[in-house]
């Protein structure tokens, strides 16, 4: 039996520039234990080798901290036997690790043979490389071959729908013969071919709130017949959510208590918030927010797509209500005392009672534009 872990796309070194500096720190932190996960892992279960299918490092990565880092986990490995076979992606072909305990392939066609298995793959020789995959070698014997590749194929180069990068097919991979081709360069887990020897083991970590969902490596093992697992490398996961806020009574308390629900340990939630309300929810809404924010440990960020309700619906709210009853009151009060260009306060009632419905609602337009 050959065993060995499969992943690809780490990108370590990612700065994470979108989120909080709170959560930009957790990201980071999350993203070296995941790594350090995998290689207790790895060496727990004697595995015998550990196949990075590219982009190991984020080409942002200046901090040499994250190179050593890098080094020093995958050196745990070497000092146990079990061997690391590398191939440079896009975003981690300028980078030159010095590791002569592991094994990266060149950029023409590489073959390693090993006494009970042998790896065929390829490494970028550029960030655009703009090459196909040339025609893989066929081995007539026994021993498992196993494909190492940073390659789009043609189902994720349409889906795409942009420049390919060191490209192939599923069937120029089956007519190798392979017994695991395995891939880096899409960040979605994903399996091809008649007999699913083809796979993406997608990013080892969520690397952007758009990549939900688990995220990991795959365990596989060939015997007399192929075995694979997915691991997740971290309880860590993205996810977006959808809230519709209510207007009414209690506003602060439920809507603080609906989006609180909604928080998950290891979840990094973005919630997009719809509905309609009145300018005085809506001036309460972003305290609501960083309190919420506070209570989950900053594991929550909102999309706020709330809008100020429609006059007819604002009219109704007791908030209103009272509000405008209180205008009427001071209003009719302010002329009885002192008229009002000659005319009484009795002359304006009747004024008023005619035309209330319109003087209310351009009462409501000024405050509505006041709160925008």
């Amino acid at each position: 039996m050959v065993r060995f872990f499969h992943l690809a796309d780490y990108h370590f070194g990612l700065e994470f520039e979108s989120h909080n500096a709170s959560l930009r720190q957790f990201l980071r932190q999350s993203m070296r234990q995941a790594f350090v996960d995998m290689i207790d892992r790895a060496i727990a279960e004697k595995v015998d080798a550990v196949l990075i299918a590219g982009d190991l490092l984020d080409d942002s990565s200046i901090d040499p901290r994250n190179e050593i880092f890098l080094i020093r986990q995958l050196r745990r490995l070497a000092d146990q036997m079990i061997d690391i076979y590398l191939v440079r992606g896009n975003h981690d072909v300028t980078h030159r690790l010095p590791m002569p305990f592991a094994h990266i392939l060149s950029s023409e066609l590489d073959i390693i043979e090993r006494p009970r298995y042998r790896i065929v793959g390829q490494s970028f020789d550029q960030q655009f490389d703009l090459r196909t995959i040339e025609e893989l070698p066929v081995f007539d014997d026994d021993k498992p071959t196993i494909g190492l590749f940073h390659s789009q194929i043609a189902p994720q180069i349409e889906a795409d729908n942009r420049s390919s990068y060191l490209a192939t097919s599923v069937a120029e991979l089956e007519a190798a013969g392979y017994d695991y081709l395995a891939l880096g360069h899409v960040h979605e887990r994903a399996s091809y071919g008649q007999n699913k020897q083809i796979h993406y083991p997608g990013s080892f970590f969520p690397t952007s709130r758009s990549e939900l969902g688990p995220r990991g490596y795959l365990d596989v093992r060939i015997t007399d017949k192929l075995t694979v697992r997915f691991i997740p490398s971290s309880q860590l996961q993205f996810a977006r959510l959808e809230a519709v806020l209510e207007s009414g009574d209690n506003f602060r308390v439920r809507t603080y208590e609906q989006l609180l629900a909604m928080h998950r340990p290891h979840q990094i939630a973005q919630i997009r918030l719809e509905g309609f309300l009145i300018p005085e929810e809506l001036k309460d809404l972003p305290e609501i927010l960083r309190l919420v924010r506070e209570e989950a440990d900053q594991m929550i960020e909102f999309l706020d797509h709330t809008q100020m309700a429609p006059l007819s619906d604002i009219t109704q709210n007791p908030f209103f209500l009272e509000l405008l009853s209180d205008f009427d009151d001071k209003l009719f009060g302010q002329i009885d005392q002192t008229g009002l260009h000659g005319v009484s306060g009795q002359e304006y009632r009747l004024w008023y009672a005619k035309n209330k419905d319109h003087v209310r609602r351009l009462l409501l337009e000024s405050f509505y534009r006041g709160r925008q």
